[in-house]
């Protein structure tokens, strides 16, 4: 008897793969904007 691998619908899919979505583009962006907002207040204090 062969394997056959379940058909998942686009939103199953998207639903499982949101958390690396997650981790790999929001988290990033977001220390991005915290480095950028940290560099131009040190620049406005100084």
């Amino acid at each position: 008897m062969a394997f056959s691998i379940p058909h998942v619908e686009l939103y199953d899919a998207l639903r499982i793969l949101h958390p690396t979505f997650s981790v790999a583009v929001i988290f990033p962006l977001i220390g991005i904007v915290s480095y950028f907002a940290l560099t131009t207040r040190q620049r406005a204090c100084s």
